[in-house]
């Protein structure tokens, strides 16, 4: 296989981790919530809210108000 040495680098490459700011986070975490409350369960959502979860991979989560706890 030839691989071509003027391709740019793979995205995965050049990505890096945003430094945000305690405010900044917030804000983020606050405007994807607002994103995937209206419609939970469409695949942009649940692509949200998997960037929801490692940006509060701590925050305890609530069960559905029809979950059985027994």
């Amino acid at each position: 296989m030839d691989l071509d040495t003027n391709s740019p680098p793979p995205i995965s490459d050049r990505m890096q981790q945003l430094e945000l700011s305690d405010n900044e986070r917030a804000a983020l975490i606050t405007a994807l919530r607002r994103l995937v409350e209206p419609q939970p369960l469409s695949p942009q959502s649940v692509a949200l809210k998997a960037i929801l979860d490692r940006l509060e991979p701590h925050k305890p989560r609530s069960l559905p108000a029809d979950a059985s706890t027994g």
